[in-house]
């Protein structure tokens, strides 16, 4: 177990590293706000490179890549450095026991205390879901959705055969009434009177019929009042889409450091240049992390929802598929 002397290592290790940084910068001759306007991260997340303090970050993933990126920009290995700190914060490998040590071991329970266990039924099988999330460039597809295959318990042979008995005189009767139907309409049907031949309309005088219930149902139009927000912190706001999928358009107005999770899986992590629109689409649950609120634009299905804070920091932003 590392316990504190574990945490001091790490510190002691991320510290060492950001001496490194902070010297190559004043070696070059460089000062934060330099490497604030090339990198656009802000200052205090570069301070807190330089002074080991990975507190200050929203989470590990936003550290490793403002390293990467900042390491670059000094002139060092990012990836190398990325390695280095992903193997500082690792968790120390057990230490052996010595000889004296009293190793646990596994607990036995009388027979008598053993629980006993009933076999559960047999679960359901459900068809895993295609995996949704994908980054577009073009237009975008609504992704297929998963769905539960279940089987019909066979009834008893006797119910069968009444079932099936059933069945047949359902069918006797079905066909007698469309008989009965079809000849009292050839018996109503118009034909020649007074000697005269009968003619056919001319082509096209008939309008076209539509039959009841084909007419198509038109979906309702999707505009803001199918979204709503959930809970908005300065950290992270959510979002409530009423609709089957969810489409998210994301337009950045500078070099922004951006990652994207559909239902859970990661599609982009790292940063993007301004000018390129990226959309994204999930089945339930699409989450979008920014290292600039202010630069960072987004629209569900066209409908535009504005930065994705006021503020030129890092936030998150939640759209949930309505239940």
């Amino acid at each position: 177990m590392r316990g504190v002397d574990g945490h001091e290592q790490i510190t002691a290790a991320l510290r060492d590293l950001g001496r490194e940084l902070q010297a190559r910068r004043v070696e070059t001759g460089r000062t934060l706000a330099d490497a604030e306007a090339a990198l656009k991260i802000h200052h205090r997340y570069l301070a807190a490179l330089e002074a080991g303090d990975a507190g200050t970050f929203p989470g590990l993933v936003y550290q490793l890549g403002f390293l990467r990126a900042y390491g670059d920009f000094l002139g060092l290995p990012g990836e190398q450095l990325v390695v280095r700190c992903r193997a500082a914060m690792q968790p120390a490998p057990p230490q052996a026991l010595g000889d004296g040590d009293v190793r646990p071991g596994p607990v036995k329970t009388p027979e008598a205390a053993r629980p006993v266990l009933k076999p559960s039924p047999a679960p359901i099988k459900v068809q895993p879901a295609v995996a949704l999330g994908q980054e577009l460039r073009a237009d975008p597809v609504a992704p297929p959705t998963g769905r539960v295959v279940q089987r019909r318990r066979r009834p008893a042979a006797g119910g069968r055969s009444a079932s099936r008995g059933a069945l047949r005189l359902v069918v006797v009767l079905l066909l007698v009434a469309a008989v009965v139907a079809l000849g009292y309409t050839v018996a109503r049907a118009p034909g020649p009177q007074d000697g005269q031949a009968g003619t056919d309309p001319p082509a096209g005088d008939t309008p076209p019929v539509t039959p009841p219930g084909d007419d198509p149902q038109v979906p309702p139009p999707f505009g803001k009042d199918s979204i709503k927000v959930l809970s908005e912190t300065p950290q992270e706001i959510r979002f409530e889409v009423a609709a089957d999928s969810l489409q998210v358009t994301v337009r950045l107005a500078d070099r922004v450091w951006i990652r994207v999770l559909a239902d859970g899986e990661e599609l982009v992590a790292d940063i993007r240049q301004p000018g390129v629109e990226l959309v994204f689409a999930a089945a339930n649950q699409l989450l979008l992390r920014t290292g600039r609120a202010s630069k960072t634009s987004c629209s569900v299905f066209g409908v535009d929802l504005g930065p994705a804070g006021p503020q030129d920091d890092a936030r998150t932003v939640v759209f949930v598929r309505q239940r």
